[in-house]
């Protein structure tokens, strides 16, 4: 059977518009970097009756990606990802942020319009000013569009230091029937502190990454190595949602699940025609969401490799109750073994 793989391009086939390469814009504080603060005033923050509050941390902690491997790092609330946060389309969430860190900090909200909300951008030193150590801010924003985003610091490589969380927004109508569902997040492995000599806006964009990138030593799963994966448990005749982020400064992942079709019913948030396919590419920053119907008994791979790279792949298990405990494999559609 020729396998059906979806690319970046096919998926804006498939959306009928056009996404920008929003990495560029995440990367500008980064050292060497020709960006600089605009002089003027920053926006004025408003802040009305939230229907949703939530209280977050930045702070060092002690990361764990398998048993047998920890690093220090920098997380909100001391998970990695942070905590999730949830909200229904059209309401109103604030979000206060606590710096614990040793230095200045910053949350974009990736996805969000922010319509008459710039100043919860959390571009430092354009829309607001830095959080500096022991002080705290508050951001506050109307939840749109519906779907799949996240939440990442703005400042220097403090996305590479652990510092990123899930944002779902539900939507008012579902496009898509489904019984459950589960986000994972995908990333590259990084267990010192991420350092790097030079950038250039040359070659950045939806796969390309950015020159002299911090040199990833794996592929992570919701904060886990393939070695301890991340377990999705389903049952036989459910369709679960997985709704997918690559919270990768660098890195192109191909995400696919031994024995099992894709139903790709969002991108980067809204809803799309809805397209099936073995295999899927998602770039920087991008997010997809796909319904996979839960037909084949066992303990299936999810396999993610990154693209045009040598760092190892990364895994997590697709699970159905009462499972052997044993993995069943067909071979890999994504061209990898983990």
């Amino acid at each position: 059977m020729t396998e059906k793989k979806l690319t970046r391009r096919q998926a804006l086939a498939v959306t009928g518009g056009t996404v920008s390469a929003g990495l560029a814009g995440c990367l500008d504080n980064f050292p060497g970097g020709d960006s600089s603060p605009e002089t003027g005033p920053l926006p004025e923050p408003e802040y009305g009756d939230p229907d949703r509050t939530y209280r977050l941390t930045a702070t060092e902690s002690d990361v764990s990606v398998a048993s047998d491997e920890r690093h220090d790092g920098w997380t909100y609330d001391e998970e990695y990802p942070g905590p999730e946060i949830r909200a229904r389309e059209g309401e109103r969430v604030r979000v206060v942020i606590e710096n614990d860190l040793p230095e200045e900090t910053t949350i974009h909200w990736h996805g969000m319009v922010l319509d008459g909300d710039n100043a919860m951008d959390g571009v430092p030193g354009v829309t607001q000013e830095a959080i500096q150590p022991g002080e705290e801010f508050t951001y506050e924003f109307d939840t749109e569009p519906a779907g799949t985003h996240w939440y990442h610091s703005h400042v220097g490589l403090q996305l590479d230091r652990e510092l990123l969380g899930p944002l779902i927004i539900e939507e008012s109508d579902h496009h898509v029937e489904y019984d459950t569902e589960e986000t994972l997040i995908l990333d590259e492995h990084l267990p010192g502190e991420p350092r790097v000599e030079t950038s250039s806006r040359n070659g950045r964009g939806m796969g390309g990454g950015f020159p002299d990138a911090p040199p990833a030593v794996g592929t992570l799963v919701n904060g886990q190595l393939p070695r301890e994966p991340t377990h999705v448990d389903v049952e036989e005749g459910e369709r679960i949602r997985l709704r997918l982020i690559n919270a990768a400064a660098a890195a192109t992942y191909r995400f696919g699940i031994e024995g099992h079709e894709l139903l790709v019913t969002h991108t980067d948030g809204p809803a799309v025609e809805p397209v099936s396919v073995d295999t899927l590419e998602i770039g920087m920053e991008e997010r997809y969401d796909v319904v996979v119907e839960a037909q084949s008994p066992g303990r299936w791979p999810i396999r993610i490799r990154p693209v045009r790279s040598s760092t190892p792949p990364g895994r997590a298990i697709l699970d159905y109750e009462g499972s052997d405990g044993r993995i069943t494999e067909e071979g890999s559609a994504v061209g990898c073994s983990s």
